[in-house]
């Protein structure tokens, strides 16, 4: 597996970039800034993804499609693989067409799994991985 290091690409942050850059912006300028707006406002960068493990033959491949729906690893690997294919310029702008246009995504902490019949162990793992689960 092969994956670009593009940093900045995800919801958390591009909204955490902003925000530092505002609050530096307001300090330079002497701008009463609320803080305390920061914990409400990244809530609005979360999604929800909701699974029903009778839909699926294990724990395990439901697990393998959260992550999948979360990122989409072979995607990357497959046009990195594809890039490294070319020759040293064509690779150069290949990689600066792709930095450009990498898609925003969201970070696993940045993901609410709404599971029905799941175990506690398979609730847990998400968990490790940072998910936010819900019973």
């Amino acid at each position: 597996i092969a994956t670009p290091h593009i940093a900045g690409h995800s919801y958390h942050a591009k909204f955490l970039g902003s925000y530092w850059v505002a609050l530096s912006l307001s300090k330079l300028f002497k701008i009463n800034f609320n803080q305390n707006s920061h914990s409400e406002n990244i809530n609005l960068i979360k999604e929800s993804i909701h699974i029903d493990i009778k839909t699926f033959i294990s724990e395990e491949q439901a697990f393998l499609n959260i992550i999948d729906r979360a990122y989409d690893i072979i995607e990357d690997s497959n046009l990195m693989k594809e890039t490294n294919k070319k020759t040293d310029i064509e690779r150069l702008e290949a990689f600066k067409r792709m930095r450009l246009n990498y898609p925003m995504r969201r970070e696993f902490r940045d993901i609410i799994i709404k599971s029905t019949f799941t175990t506690k162990e398979f609730r847990k793992k998400l968990a490790s991985l940072n998910f936010n689960v819900l019973d």
